[in-house]
């Protein structure tokens, strides 16, 4: 079952978000558990008897929804669980879904690209594209993958000022 999780459910949100990815692409504790108070983000929790066993972190943004995280616990994984959650999200709303994902370069990566592949996401990999540092380290380069098979490079970088401006927070006018 599907629904909003609430701050006071963070901690077992945070808990699989620890494991499931590394330090450069998560924020500090207390950083994740701010972005509770803004209104265009919301965490959707995965339920199993009554526990939290899988979630998805995103963002809604004006012409576009933002999936910054998705993650299922140890415990869960390969029970359909990861695509279940984010089909119900990208059927939701009619805005086209954007993510970000590590270039394919191992097994790990070729698989979660091709999670995505299922769902309908094109992946866009000669787009430069980098998640800021959340801890005053190097960005990290991502690729980004939308629903939708047509986008051109002004698209892109529509959705790359977008990300940099309204997730982000950083000032764009030196970067794009």
């Amino acid at each position: 079952m599907i629904k909003k999780v609430s701050v006071q459910e963070f901690d077992a949100i945070y808990e699989i978000m620890s494991v499931s990815f590394p330090r450069c692409e998560r924020r500090t504790k207390d950083g994740q558990r701010a972005l509770f108070s803004l209104a265009n983000y919301t965490v959707y929790g995965w339920y199993e008897q009554k526990r939290i066993c899988a979630f998805l972190a995103a963002y809604t943004l004006d012409q576009w929804r933002f999936v910054e995280h998705l993650a299922t616990d140890q415990t869960f994984r390969g029970q359909n669980i990861g695509h279940q959650i984010m089909e119900a999200y990208v059927n939701a709303d009619p805005r086209k879904v954007v993510l970000e994902v590590e270039p394919d370069e191992n097994t790990i990566t070729h698989r979660r690209i091709a999670f995505y592949k299922r769902l309908g996401f094109s992946l866009y990999p000669d787009f430069p594209y980098a998640q800021p540092s959340f801890h005053g380290e190097n960005a990290v380069p991502l690729c980004l993958m939308v629903n939708d098979k047509h986008l051109k490079t002004d698209d892109l970088r529509a959705i790359q000022r977008s990300l940099y401006q309204d997730v982000y927070h950083l000032d764009i006018s030196n970067i794009i």
